[in-house]
């Protein structure tokens, strides 16, 4: 099973023509007027079924198996043969639209009597997560290069236009990395504005997949190559409208171009899940990746937090502030334990998404912060959550009205183990004869004389100091 690979290419006016790999164009028309545009043999889409599409290329220049691997993404399933019958018909497609565009800047030079060097071609590459858009840019980038003439081909990803992690945080985009706003779209279109200019050198921010961050002071640069390939999840994103009602400029006016890799939700599911299990086991080792907390959680738990962009985020945000403001490593544990624990119960129970939880990653991550921190028990924790569920306010406020706050006061702890071993001195006999389950009996009486509000960790060390 590949992606479908359709190709937008700007024409004459009125033409669009799309390719697919995987469809047929129907041979007549259906008698309803709701049908798709790439359904209707008179719309504005032209598709082709994959036989037809695999004959067209003339050219059998195929790719040997180290140069796919090296191009293939983690997990891509694409082959020699989908390398034969989909992307050289689709470079020889864009050689032919390469080669009539270069004559038409030619001959629109000499008619306006001016001089100049040509301009870039821009191949704009669009796609889900995990589709293969990273692959489909990297073969055609390589097929191209082996074409009429051996044009120069650059690549360049939209990831380094992110904004920077210190950067969406201040503007309170955290949790919404990867959606079209959390780009600089305004230095995007101004990289590709300038590149499809003729501008002699124009370069763009470096993006870190290892760090989840861009890398200060680094940078790629482009130098007036022949073809300029340019892949992003939001390339293809209309232009946004102004408070005016106008319009700017979109990073697409400037592809001469377009491919958009589809494929069908299930499959692109099953290949984010197969390529994040074999970036837990490989990559998120490393102890500098941003991810490595993944490799340390059970599989169960890794995928859970992370089948979902909502749920991703969501986790994402509980760790960030916890980890902010307090000290040590236990915060993606912790916060997993609550997310795919006591959270995800009550989603269940309510049938929920977890961007409609009346408890949001700002709220747990405060009532993760006291539980470590102590201020509050396991128990009292799950008590103060069923609270927040019900909308009762912040944990810190729920703690303090409802007087639940956890006694860590060693002397205060003492004085009631002294109380409770004074009234159980069978209890504490057979601990010292060595029956193991006294112990556990007087915790218990400790913790029910203190109302729940004992520090555990606190009350087993001075009860056992106390037995001897």
């Amino acid at each position: 099973m590949i992606p479908h690979i359709c190709a937008t290419v700007m024409g004459p006016p009125g033409t669009l023509g799309q390719v697919s790999g995987e469809q047929q164009r129907p041979t007549s028309a259906p008698e309803q007027d709701d049908r798709a545009p790439e359904d209707d043999p008179f719309g504005p889409y032209l598709t082709l079924d994959r036989r037809h599409w695999a004959g067209l290329a003339a050219v059998r220049d195929d790719l040997d198996a180290g140069t796919l691997r090296r191009l293939r993404g983690i997990g891509d399933p694409t082959d020699a043969d989908e390398v034969r019958e989909v992307y050289l018909p689709l470079t020889e497609l864009i050689h032919l639209y390469v080669a009539r565009t270069g004559a038409l800047f030619r001959d629109a030079n000499d008619f306006l009597g001016l001089r100049g060097r040509r301009t870039p071609f821009v191949i704009g590459v669009a796609g889900s997560v995990a589709v293969g858009k990273s692959t489909t840019s990297r073969l055609l980038q390589e097929l191209l290069r082996r074409g009429p003439g051996n044009p120069r081909v650059d690549l360049v990803t939209t990831d380094g236009f992110l904004f920077p992690n210190a950067r969406l945080e201040e503007l309170g985009l955290a949790q919404r990395k990867g959606f079209p706003e959390s780009y600089d779209r305004r230095a995007l279109v101004r990289f590709v504005m300038d590149v499809k200019s003729g501008r002699p050198e124009v370069t763009a921010p470096v993006y870190s997949h290892l760090l989840y961050d861009i890398i200060p002071g680094e940078q790629v640069v482009v130098r007036q190559p022949d073809i300029l390939i340019v892949e992003g999840l939001n390339v293809l994103q209309p232009a946004r409208r102004r408070a005016d009602g106008t319009t700017g400029l979109a990073v697409s006016d400037f592809f001469d171009f377009s491919v958009y890799v589809d494929a069908d939700d299930d499959d692109v599911r099953r290949w984010y899940l197969e390529r994040f299990g074999r970036l837990r086991d490989t990559a998120f080792r490393d102890p500098d990746s941003y991810f490595v907390r993944f490799s340390e959680m059970a599989e169960a738990e890794a995928i859970a937090l992370t089948a979902s962009r909502n749920v991703a985020q969501y986790f994402e945000t509980v760790v960030r502030i916890v980890a902010g403001r307090r000290a040590g490593a236990g915060a993606p544990k912790v916060a997993c334990n609550w997310i795919t624990g006591e959270l995800a119960s009550h989603l269940n129970e309510e049938n929920l998404e977890i961007e409609a939880s009346p408890v949001g990653p700002e709220a747990l991550a405060e009532l993760v912060v006291l539980a470590l921190e102590g201020a509050i028990s396991t128990r009292a924790a799950k008590d103060v959550f069923a609270l927040m569920w019900k909308g009762e306010g912040g944990a810190g406020d729920i703690v303090a009205r409802r007087g639940l706050a956890q006694v860590s006061d060693a002397a205060a702890i003492e004085a009631i183990v002294d109380q409770v071993l004074a009234a159980n001195a069978k209890l504490a006999q057979d601990y010292r004869a060595g029956r193991e389950k006294a112990f556990n009996a007087l915790v218990g009486q400790v913790m029910k004389a203190s109302q729940g509000k004992a520090n555990p960790a606190q009350a087993n060390a001075i009860l056992k100091a106390k037995l001897g």
